[in-house]
């Protein structure tokens, strides 16, 4: 239980309403739980964009939705979803430490070699982001009835986990 407290502080970096969770004295959980219900409309009609971690939280469930589906195609293809998965893991858990986990793929934002200036923000977000997504794989593993393919994403979940809940220093 321990652990699932840790994930949540983790996942409570991008929604703080998780917080009412860790803390059930505070009363505003009943109001948390009625906006999700709403909270596509709420997105759609306000003009005002999204706070960035809000927005952050729903590209990270969007990337995780996205990698499922991938997942999920490629076994069709005859590709194994292993593979498919190690490669995420590997982007969305790098095995350098100190080391701000980026994309391997992607350009970075800040010229090589210099630190970034809010590392540590960047290191708490990419934690919460981890945390989000092991969560969303998780759920991808409890539904799926192929046993290898429900594995496979247990695997990535609990990969994904362990580095969220791993202090590390960032550069």
């Amino acid at each position: 239980m321990a652990r699932s407290s840790s994930v949540l502080r983790l996942l409570a970096q991008l929604d703080p309403r998780l917080w009412e969770l860790l803390h059930p004295k505070v009363p505003v959980l009943h109001e948390a739980v009625r906006s999700v219900h709403r909270r596509g409309g709420e997105v759609f009609l306000n003009p005002q964009p999204l706070p960035p971690r809000e927005l952050l939280r729903l590209e990270t469930l969007a990337a995780a939705r996205a990698v499922a589906g991938a997942v999920i195609a490629a076994q069709f293809a005859g590709r194994g979803a292993r593979e498919v998965l190690q490669e995420v893991g590997d982007d969305w858990c790098p095995t350098r430490p100190g080391v701000i986990p980026w994309p391997k793929h992607w350009p970075h934002p800040w010229p090589p070699g210099e630190p970034y200036p809010i590392a540590e923000e960047i290191d708490r977000m990419a934690q919460a982001v981890q945390a989000q997504a092991a969560v969303v794989f998780d759920a991808f593993a409890a539904g799926i009835a192929d046993e290898r393919l429900a594995a496979s994403f247990a695997e990535l979940a609990d990969r994904l986990e362990e580095a969220a809940l791993t202090d590390r220093q960032t550069g």
